[in-house]
Order: structure tokens, then sequence, then C-alpha cells
């Protein structure tokens, strides 16, 4: 009796090998174009922080340089772009992207303060002190990356 035997791998068996292989690549693909986009996420809010804390010290120098024509002369609850010039840091109401991603925006509020002089929503309004709102946005794809408040007091008293 003749028995043939057949060594090596079948069809079936070659094509369940490729889907596994074809879905591992298809799964490291998702998994490091997530990982990609993670990174660029984090290094544009890391950058947003940044820039943050280069406005809050910027408009405290302002603040510091001439708190009436810098800070209280400014239109309340209304957009402003800080940006430095080359010599100084300016104030416009007109966009400016920076670094070629972004968009730093100041607002400035009223603080109103109580009969004893803590800070409160009713009461008489403080004219030496400013809550200070800035919004840092991606230009492109748009979107707020962060959003940071602080008080501005005029030390000139």
């Amino acid at each position: 009796m003749l028995h043939i035997h057949y060594s090596g791998f079948s069809i079936i068996e070659i094509v369940i090998a490729c889907a596994i292989f074809l879905s591992t690549v298809a799964a490291f693909v998702t998994g490091n174009d997530i990982l990609r986009q993670m990174s660029a996420d984090a290094a544009d809010k890391t950058e947003a922080a940044l820039l943050v804390e280069e406005g809050f010290e910027a408009l405290l120098l302002l603040r510091d340089i001439d708190w009436d024509a810098n800070i209280a002369s400014l239109t309340l609850e209304t957009p402003y772009h800080l940006y430095w010039d080359g010599d100084s840091y300016e104030l416009s109401s007109n966009a400016v992207v920076i670094e070629g991603r972004y968009q730093r925006q100041v607002s400035f509020f009223d603080v109103r303060r109580d009969g004893t002089g803590a800070i409160s929503s009713t009461g008489t309004i403080d004219p030496d002190t400013r809550r200070v709102r800035i919004e840092i946005w991606r230009v492109d794809p748009e979107e707020m990356l962060v959003v940071a408040e602080m008080l501005v007091h005029n030390d000139e008293e």
C-alpha cells in the first residue's frame, strides 16, 4: 500500500498566517499614529504653557512700566494679542501668530471688592486691580490649548 505524505503548509494555513501578520502590522501602524499625535499634542500643550507664563510676566512688566497707559486704559472684556516686537511687549487688537502656530489672546476684566476689601462678585469696582485671562490657541487646526487667569494690581499707589 502506497502512502503519500505531503509536508508543508496548506493554502488555509498560509491565508491565516497572512491575515495574522497583516492584522499585527495594521495594529502597529495605528498605534504609531496615535502615539505620534499624542506626542504632538503634548508638545503643543507644553509650548502653550510656556506662552502663558511669558504672557503673565510680560503683563507684569507692562504694569511696572506704566499702569495707566498699558493696563488701565485698555477696554475691558476685549481680546488683545500680546507679542514681542523686538524691543518690547505690545498689545494689539489685531491677531498675531507666534512661531507660525499659536495665538495668545489676553482679556481684562473688572475686579469687585466687598466692604472688607475681599474680592466678590458684587461690590465696588477696584480701579487698581484687573482680572486677566490668557488663552493660547493653535492656529491650524484651530484649537484652544490653555486658558489661565491671574490678578494684576497697580503697585504705583
